[in-house]
C-alpha cells in the first residue's frame, strides 16, 4: 500500500504549491480539492455493493454499519459532535438488529441520528431549509423520545407516488409510520440512488411545522425535494396540489 496511497511528501508539495499560487496573487487550492473529494466520494457511493432485504451475506451487517455510519461521518456529522476520528464516532453507534434487515417490505436501511438538529444536518448535508419563520416538530411521541442513534427499516415511498396523505390513510398498516424530515434527511444522505428524474421527492408526514407556539398538526408536513440544485426541506401544505406530483412519494418506516 505505500506505493499507492497519499504521502506526507505529496501534502508537503501541495502545500508549497498553493503557497507560490498565493504568492503570485492567485486562489489557493481549497476549491481544487472540494471538487476532487466530491467527485471520489460520489465515485464510491456508485461501487459499494447494494444490498437488499434478505440478501444481506452472513456477517456483513458490521460491514453496513460502518458504511452508513461513514456516509454520516464524511459530511461532518462526527466532528459536529467533538469525535475526532470516525473510530470515536463509530463507537457511538448501535449494532445493526439481526431482524431489521429481513423485511422485503422495508428494504432500505437507514442510521438515524438524532443527536444534530434538522437545520445543521441540512447544512451539513447541502440541503437548504426553505422554513424560515418556523420549525419542523415530530408528531409521534415515540419519534419524540428518541435522544440516541438508532437504526430503521424503510420503504422509499414509491408504493405511495403521486397520493396524499389522506389518501393512504384509509389502508395503512399498524407496522408502519411516516418518516420525520430528519428520518428522511438521513435516508437521502445514505441512499442517494432511491431517487431518479420520475422519483425526485418524499412527503415526510411524520413532522409538522410550528410557527412561534402555533402548532398545527395533521395540516403540514415536510417535503425533501431534490429536483432542483441544491436539494430543498420545504414545508408542504396537506392540501397544497402543487407539491402532490407522480414525481413525489410517501416513504414509511417499519414499527417494531
Amino acid at each position: 500500500m505505500a506505493e499507492t496511497s497519499f504521502s506526507d511528501e505529496q501534502i508537503a508539495e501541495m502545500r508549497e504549491i498553493e503557497e507560490e499560487r498565493l504568492a503570485l496573487g492567485e486562489s489557493g487550492l481549497k476549491e481544487m480539492f472540494d471538487v476532487l473529494i466530491d467527485r471520489l466520494k460520489e465515485d464510491l457511493r456508485e461501487r459499494r455493493p447494494s444490498f437488499k432485504a434478505g440478501e444481506l451475506p452472513d456477517g456483513d451487517l458490521e460491514t453496513l454499519r460502518e458504511m452508513k455510519t461513514r456516509d454520516l461521518w464524511n459530511i461532518g456529522v462526527g466532528r459536529e459532535l467533538g469525535c475526532v476520528s470516525f473510530e470515536e464516532y463509530l463507537k457511538d453507534i448501535p449494532v445493526i438488529p439481526n431482524g431489521l434487515t429481513k423485511d422485503p417490505a422495508f428494504p432500505l436501511l437507514v442510521l438515524e441520528e438524532p443527536r444534530i438538529s434538522l437545520r445543521r444536518l441540512c447544512e451539513l448535508a447541502g440541503i437548504t431549509m426553505l422554513v424560515p419563520n418556523g420549525n419542523f416538530v415530530n408528531m409521534n411521541d415515540e419519534n419524540m423520545r428518541v435522544k440516541t442513534p438508532r437504526w430503521i427499516a424503510i420503504h422509499d415511498g414509491r408504493l405511495y407516488q403521486g397520493m396524499t396523505v389522506e389518501q393512504i390513510n384509509e389502508f395503512l398498516e399498524d407496522n408502519r409510520i411516516g418518516l420525520t424530515a430528519l428520518q428522511g434527511v438521513c435516508a437521502y444522505i445514505q441512499n442517494p440512488r432511491i431517487f431518479s428524474q420520475d422519483y425526485c421527492g418524499m412527503n415526510l408526514f411524520g413532522t409538522c411545522v410550528m410557527e412561534g407556539r402555533e402548532e398545527i398538526p395533521g395540516l403540514t408536513s415536510a417535503l425533501l425535494d431534490i429536483r432542483n440544485e441544491p436539494a430543498t426541506v420545504v414545508r408542504l401544505g396537506r392540501s397544497d396540489n402543487r407539491f402532490y406530483t407522480r414525481a413525489h412519494g410517501i416513504p414509511m418506516r417499519k414499527v417494531v
